[in-house]
């Protein structure tokens, strides 16, 4: 067997300096954020927020619903478990995806001109 001799002995490493860099950066000047959106959201996502309490509410006082919903999810009956999550109270627009480990609710705020905010809940179940 031979003898292992290193790696830097077939190929000497030598050190480079670099140069310094010879282009400066300067930063761009960036318009003035615009908030009104942002604020409009803001406004209106307390409404989103109060239809995922109320399903979570009555949820959690109906464990007979939650087994509806997860039977039917089983069954992958998509419109029973909208209709079930509906029957709660939920105003908003929802839309629904579930997986054998988990399923999430989005509330959509129902105004179509302004799609600002969607509240998710991912539950695992």
């Amino acid at each position: 067997m031979k003898p292992f001799a290193p790696l830097s002995y077939y190929w000497p490493s030598y050190y480079m300096p670099h140069p310094p860099h010879p282009y400066t950066y300067r930063v761009p000047n960036l318009p003035e954020a615009d908030v009104a959106t942002f604020q409009q959201s803001l406004k209106v996502i307390p409404s989103t927020m109060q239809s995922a309490t109320l399903f979570i509410q009555k949820a959690n006082a109906s464990p007979a619903l939650i087994k509806k919903i997860k039977a039917a999810a089983q069954e992958s009956k998509m419109s029973e478990v909208k209709r079930l999550i509906r029957s709660t109270g939920v105003k908003a627009k929802i839309d629904v995806f579930y997986t054998p480990d988990y399923i999430k609710i989005t509330f959509i705020h129902p105004d179509s001109q302004f799609d600002c905010c969607h509240v998710s809940l991912n539950i695992r179940w």
